[in-house]
């Protein structure tokens, strides 16, 4: 049985991914103070997850059964066990509920990385369409506003609610709600907001190093929902395709280096995330949740985002060219780097030959020098049995 079990359920664009990548990198570490980080890495929770929720649009591959897994590496383990993906924030009830009734913990921490509503709009719209989904913006927009307590968007994103969900089961101070603090404090004050929860050292365990999930801008992630509209890469049966081709090559290696303008969000729709901000601040303040970091900073402003504007097709197009030419330099870098890869196994392969060309020599001469030995050692034996017969 776990001591204490933190979850990390949320929310997306929140840091999480660098919080993953630093809990994942200190992962030995960890368990060597009495902090397990179960199962293999991130991509395992993030199936446990969606385990949980029942979520059959996607393809597990070989990590099928994670949460069983997930279960019992938390039932077994004797010490504090942190688990963390936002796709947990999402779960029902029902859901949370199923989950509870499965681990036994001591303690039962829930904490929820927040950032203010209106940045997380185009945020959340331009991570959807990474993933595949090819809905507009505009349409995104529309469906966000207008019950905070219903749709895919306030799934995710009403702090307050996720917290409710998922701390049913615990006492308001071990319900932690972690705010992201701005871009000048740098990563590393998020890691030790996240750590002061847990009792980690944040020295001792350093923030990651590694390449954050990189947003790309307006016109560059247009064009990305227009490939995913035309074709069926935003279909299951292509899953694996979009994270290697479209996410991985095209976007975070070639697009995230496009200059473009941020896309924003509605003029005329700010106010209505604006009010929703104010109304989910109150509600944690009156649930008395252990906030770490400043609660206000949670309160989205009319100067976060600017208006959204439609990019032209001339934009679109220009993005299309970069990326496109950006996509053949990768090929030409991957050309090279397989050629010198294979001149590099000719020299091996030649190397080889000549040490085998070496080795048999040698051993030809120790043939050789074998047989003049016998040679002389029949020469003495001869000489000998002469000299013992006289």
């Amino acid at each position: 049985m776990a001591r204490r079990l933190f979850m990390h359920v949320g929310t997306p664009k929140s840091g999480t991914t660098y919080l993953q990548n630093t809990l994942w990198e200190h992962q030995k570490s960890l368990q060597a103070i009495g902090v397990l980080l179960p199962l293999n890495g991130m991509a395992d929770h993030w199936t446990a997850a969606m385990e949980l929720r029942n979520q059959k649009a996607y393809d597990p591959g070989n990590r099928r059964g994670a949460l069983k897994k997930l279960v019992a590496a938390i039932n077994s383990w004797p010490g504090d066990v942190i688990v963390s993906s936002e796709l947990f924030g999402p779960a029902t009830p029902r859901h949370i509920e199923k989950f509870w009734s499965q681990v036994i913990a001591e303690e039962k921490h829930i904490i929820v990385t927040a950032r203010d509503t209106l940045r997380q709009v185009p945020s959340e719209w331009h991570e959807g369409v990474k993933n595949g989904n090819a809905r507009h913006f505009r349409e995104f927009v529309a469906l966000a506003s207008v019950d905070r307590n219903q749709g895919f968007f306030w799934q995710r994103h009403n702090v307050a609610a996720i917290a409710r969900r998922w701390g049913k089961y615990s006492a308001p101070n071990q319900v932690h709600i972690l705010t992201v603090p701005n871009r000048e404090a740098g990563p590393d004050e998020l890691w030790r907001r996240f750590a002061s929860i847990i009792g980690i050292d944040p020295i001792a365990f350093s923030g990651s190093q590694a390449v954050v999930n990189e947003s790309i801008g307006n016109a560059a992630t247009e064009l990305v929902r227009r490939i995913i509209a035309g074709s069926d890469l935003g279909t299951v049966k292509k899953q694996e395709l979009r994270r290697q081709g479209l996410r991985r090559r095209l976007v975070l290696r070639v697009l995230v280096n496009y200059q473009d303008q941020p896309i924003g969000c509605p003029i005329e729709s700010q106010p209505w995330f604006i009010k929703q901000s104010s109304a989910i601040i109150k509600t944690i303040e009156n649930a008395e949740y252990h906030v770490v970091g400043d609660l206000q900073s949670l309160q989205s402003k009319s100067d976060v985002v600017p208006d959204f504007k439609e990019p032209e097709d001339w934009q679109v197009l220009h993005a299309g060219l970069f990326g496109a030419l950006g996509l053949l330099r990768e090929r030409d870098s991957f050309r090279l780097s397989m050629a010198a890869q294979r001149q590099a196994r000719k020299q091996i392969l030649r190397d080889l030959e000549a040490e085998v060309a070496a080795a048999q020599e040698l051993n030809n001469r120790l043939r050789s020098f074998g047989g003049s030995l016998r040679t002389i050692q029949s020469g003495i034996k001869r000489r000998l049995r002469r000299f013992v017969s006289r």
